[in-house]
């Protein structure tokens, strides 16, 4: 629902680079299938794409010569990152691109990982029902309308 095409006109949606590896070690936990795993992700890159920007780490031009310099650049990030937001593994990325593109709103199902970088940052953190209530049925309540209607339509047919 949120990549109704309504709902981009109103909002800017972003994900983190690092979305994809996760995306692609629950298809293939699931599948076992490396093929499934590739056309999955080209699928939904090309769903995303008029919706949502992937974004990637910023790195200062300082550091893009040299991958040996890139890569400690990162990593030190990385852990800095960590040691600010108390954020366990996989989590500490996504929080590193959430700091260094300074963005509004994290939605995620994973609440509880992120309540440090949204107290620290003043962000809110919100899963996507939250968000849909929060920023869509109360800002925005003639397209809730037109979404839930849509929405409860389709799980009925």
């Amino acid at each position: 629902m949120i990549l109704n095409i309504s709902v981009s006109k109103y909002f800017k949606f972003f994900t983190s680079v690092f979305t994809l590896p996760e995306l692609a070690s629950a298809v293939y936990r699931r599948t076992k299938n490396e093929d499934k795993v590739y056309s999955t992700l080209y699928k939904l890159i090309k769903t995303w794409e008029p919706y949502i920007t992937i974004v990637e780490p910023l790195v200062p031009k300082t550091y893009s010569r040299s991958v040996r310099r890139w890569f400690n650049y990162f990593v030190n990030k990385l852990i800095t990152t960590t040691i600010n937001y108390n954020t366990p593994s996989m989590d500490t990325f996504h929080a590193y691109i959430i700091s260094e593109y300074k963005l509004d709103i994290l939605v995620t199902w994973n609440k509880r990982d992120f309540k440090t970088l949204g107290d620290k940052l003043n962000i809110q953190v919100l899963t996507p029902n939250e968000f849909i209530n929060c920023h869509i049925k109360q800002k925005l309540p003639r397209l809730y309308s037109e979404l839930h209607e849509k929405l409860v339509k389709k799980n009925i047919e």
